[in-house]
C-alpha cells in the first residue's frame, strides 16, 4: 500500500467512534457476523486503473479496492468456513489459494494467521503487494503511527483527494507530494487530528498553513471553545505542513467517520464484503 495515486486508509473499528459493525452486519449472515465480531481493524487501498487524470470528482464505485482486515482470523478455520459457503468458489493459484464470491466479484482469503485479504479485483496481485512480495511505500514511522491511531489516510501524489473537512480546496490537496492524516486519542482529548503534509513548493506549504488556522479558529468560535495553546498546532518548514493534535469537534469527526464508511460502501470495501 502507498503507491503513488492510491489512497490508503485504515480504521480501529474497535472504537466506538468510527464504524459500527453490528450495523454493517445486520442483514449479513452468522458468519459474517462472527468475523465483524472478530476485526480489530480494517485497511484499504484505493485506485482507478484506467484513468491518471486529476479530477475532483472521482466515481469511487469504478475503483479497485484491496484491503485487509485484522482481528482474530485462524488460517485454516477461516478458511474452511469459506470453503463450505456454497455463495463461495475456491480458486487454486500455484502461490496460494482464495475464495471468489460467485455474484459480488469479491475475493477473499486468509493470507496469514490475524489476516484476511480482499479484493474486488485481481487477488492475486493484492497477495503479492501485500504478502509474498511485499515492498513498504509507507515509512515505517508513518505506518506505525497509522497502525495505531483510531483513523489514518495516506495518499501519495493523488491524482484525486476526499473532502477531508478542514476547508481546504480539494484542488489544494492535489498539488501535493504526499499527505498523511491520524486521529488519535490523547490524555486531553478523545479525538485530536494530527498529521504532515508535504507541498510542492513552500509557497504553497504556507498556504495550507494558513487555511488550516484560519477554519480551526473559525470552528471554535463557531462552537464557543477555547482555542487552546497554537503555538505549535501548525506547523511550516520549507515545503512541509505538521499538525499537532489539533482537537475535533463532534461534527468534525462524525465528517470523518461518514467519510470512510461512504467511500467503502460505494467502493464494495465494506458493505459487499459484509454479505460474506
Amino acid at each position: 500500500m502507498g503507491e503513488p495515486a492510491h489512497l490508503v486508509l485504515t480504521v480501529d473499528v474497535q472504537k466506538p467512534s468510527f464504524i459500527d459493525k453490528q450495523h454493517i452486519a445486520a442483514d449479513s449472515d452468522e458468519i459474517v457476523r462472527d468475523l465483524l465480531e472478530r476485526t480489530d481493524r480494517i485497511s484499504v487501498s484505493l485506485y482507478d486503473p484506467t484513468s491518471s487524470d486529476i479530477t475532483d470528482k472521482p466515481d469511487f464505485s469504478l475503483y479497485t479496492v484491496y484491503g485487509a482486515l485484522e482481528g482474530n482470523f485462524p488460517q485454516f478455520l477461516t478458511n474452511t468456513a469459506l470453503l463450505w459457503n456454497p455463495e463461495w468458489e475456491k480458486i487454486e493459484h500455484e502461490e496460494t489459494h482464495y475464495f471468489k464470491h460467485k455474484t459480488l466479484g469479491l475475493s477473499a482469503a486468509v493470507a496469514k494467521r490475524g489476516v484476511l485479504l480482499f479484493s474486488n479485483d485481481d487477488y492475486m496481485e493484492a497477495y503479492r503487494k501485500t504478502i509474498s512480495e511485499r515492498k513498504p511505500l509507507i515509512d515505517r514511522q508513518t505506518a506505525l503511527r497509522m497502525q495505531n491511531a483510531t483513523f489514518g489516510f495516506y495518499a501519495a501524489s493523488p491524482n484525486v483527494m476526499l473532502d477531508i473537512g478542514l476547508s481546504i480546496p480539494t484542488t489544494v490537496l492535489m498539488q501535493l507530494d504526499s499527505l498523511m492524516l491520524v486521529i488519535e486519542q490523547t490524555e486531553t482529548s478523545p479525538a485530536s487530528l494530527s498529521g504532515l503534509i508535504v507541498a510542492k513548493s513552500p509557497k504553497l506549504a504556507n498556504t495550507i498553513s494558513i487555511l488550516l488556522k484560519s477554519s480551526y479558529i473559525s470552528d471554535r468560535r463557531r462552537n464557543k471553545l477555547p482555542f487552546g495553546d497554537l503555538t505549535n498546532l501548525i506547523v511550516v518548514y520549507e515545503d512541509k505542513v505538521e499538525i499537532n493534535h489539533m482537537e475535533l469537534t463532534q461534527a468534525q469527526l462524525g465528517g470523518f467517520s461518514s467519510m470512510f464508511g461512504s467511500l467503502l460502501a460505494t467502493t464494495g470495501g465494506i458493505v459487499p464484503y459484509a454479505d460474506l
